[in-house]
């Protein structure tokens, strides 16, 4: 509509300039001179047109782009407020809550960050893009300059400015359960349990070999060999699958079940995110929550799950006999429910 009319305006204006003493100016004038004359009108008119095409395609593009964004915030809010449904339905009709929340729960404490400057509460799940979280809310606390994904993995893990919630009063515990916004990201439950298995056994992660793998070894491999009661490698994902559904009662927090690290049945939690979709649902919430548009969550290739999609889970659980599949299922069966994950075939 913009454009149709400044184009109408510029045919009117040469029209006019024509009939007027500019154009009448030049009657005596030679060719050159006539051609001079519209040359100097073609000319603004292109300029003036290109500028105004140029306004009209910049307005085109923030209208597209306000209209992506309110899409995206009613699709992100209407996602979340049925994830919640699904958690307060399950936690209401279930017998088997897992009410091991308090506040004298030290290990749950410990795995809630506290990020005072926005008033935010994460509790974090191993394996679910905790690394990148922990850049985000070291940037947003202001202990670390630049973008979250300039630190580096150790530095993540090592920095130790992140404040847990089990740092403060019980006053004060109380005051940010109430009143911080409180969210945690959640993870297809076998893909996670895969990538800690691969991560921790396959790699070189010498420290749970040496612990956990000779336990294993020892535990679960008929006549195991000295060199492996001794290292503690080549620990099978079958060896890995009969250890963590025999001992339920040790359970490592990189495989322990997401629903007993942050007890979303006792915590009423304000987002729930997934890491399939965490490229734009850890935006949606870093904007939701004020935070500054600098600050921009890793993208998802920094993470795990880019090296632990379906195919590759599908490959790890089609090792395990029909009895070893059920046991993992059942060990994983209230985070599929809690979170809605689909059940997968066993």
């Amino acid at each position: 509509m913009l454009l149709t009319w400044v184009e109408t305006w510029f045919v009117q204006a040469s029209a006019w300039l024509q009939g007027k003493n500019h154009w009448n100016a030049c009657s005596q004038c030679t060719m050159r001179c006539r051609l001079s004359s519209w040359l100097k009108i073609v000319g603004l008119s292109v300029a003036f047109l290109i500028a105004f095409k140029e306004i009209l395609l910049q307005e085109h593009w923030e209208h597209i782009q306000k209209k992506l964004i309110s899409t995206l915030t009613m699709d992100v809010s209407k996602e979340q407020e049925r994830r919640k449904a699904i958690v307060h339905a399950f936690c209401r009709n279930t017998e088997n809550r897992h009410r091991a929340y308090n506040l004298s729960n030290h290990n749950w404490l410990k795995r809630v960050f506290v990020e005072d400057r926005f008033q935010l509460l994460y509790c974090e799940i191993p394996k679910v893009g905790c690394t990148n979280w922990r850049r985000v809310l070291l940037v947003l606390a202001g202990h670390v300059e630049g973008p979250p994904d300039s630190i580096k993995h150790v530095a993540a893990h090592g920095i130790k400015k992140l404040r847990p919630l089990s740092s403060y009063s019980n006053r004060e515990i109380k005051f940010r359960l109430t009143m911080y916004t409180k969210f945690l990201f959640v993870r297809e439950p076998f893909n996670r349990l895969v990538s800690a298995y691969r991560d921790k056994f396959e790699g070189n992660n010498t420290l749970y070999q040496e612990i956990v793998g000779r336990w294993i070894i020892e535990k679960f491999r008929e006549n195991p060999s000295k060199e492996a009661l001794t290292m503690g490698k080549g620990v099978t994902f079958t060896e890995f699958v009969r250890f963590i559904t025999y001992y339920t009662n040790y359970m490592d927090r990189h495989w322990f079940p997401m629903y007993k690290l942050c007890f979303p049945c006792d915590i009423h939690y304000d987002f729930i995110g997934k890491l399939e979709n965490i490229n734009i649902e850890a935006q949606w919430f870093l904007h939701h929550v004020g935070t500054p548009d600098t600050v921009d969550y890793p993208k998802r290739k920094d993470t795990a799950v880019s090296r632990t999609d379906n195919d590759i889970t599908d490959y790890y659980i089609k090792q395990l006999s029909p009895e070893d599949r059920n046991a993992l299922f059942e060990l994983a069966k209230q985070d599929y429910e809690l979170f809605d994950y689909p059940k997968p075939k066993l």
